[in-house]
Parts: structure tokens; sequence; C-alpha cells
């Protein structure tokens, strides 16, 4: 069975013009890189923020462990749940 999908478009779609050297004048560039990930098990975030290095958790302010690596600079949000979320990672 096939399946169709369609996108709305903002705006028209214009095609860039090509630079002297037949490359397109954009090109991407990475700003952020999101990743999220479910480890199917609770985490018990006292004990990591306890024993991991560069974190921070405040659980009067909300039940989340921030962890922060400096190189690549990437932040990830851990959960009780064993949800993690990592945003970060530019180029």
């Amino acid at each position: 069975m096939a399946s169709s999908a369609s996108v709305a478009m903002a705006g028209p779609c214009v095609e860039p013009s090509p630079s002297p050297l037949g490359a397109p004048d954009v090109l991407p560039h990475v700003v952020n890189t999101v990743a999220s990930l479910n480890l199917g098990c609770r985490l018990d975030l006292r004990k990591i923020a306890l024993e991991a290095w560069n974190t921070e958790y405040k659980l009067k302010r909300r039940p989340v462990l921030i962890m922060r690596i400096r190189e690549p600079r990437t932040t990830a949000l851990v959960f009780e749940n064993g949800n993690i979320l990592c945003s970060g990672a530019a180029e």
C-alpha cells in the first residue's frame, strides 16, 4: 500500500543562483543537533548527580538532571522515567 505525504511550503521555492564555480550560493551549516532516547527504566537522578561530573540537579525547581559536556559543547536533560534529550554539538 503506497502512502503519499505532502509538505506545506511557507512561500515560493526559488532555485539558488549558481556561483562562478558551479556550486550553489547557499550551503547548509549545522547550528544545532538534537537527539532523544528512552532507556526503558527509571533512573535515580540524585545518585547520578552525586557521582557524575558537570551535573546540575535542583529537585525543587524541576525534576530533571542537567548534564553538560564541554567538547563538543552539548547539554543533556535526563528525566527520572529514563528519557534523555541531548542538544548542542554544533560545528
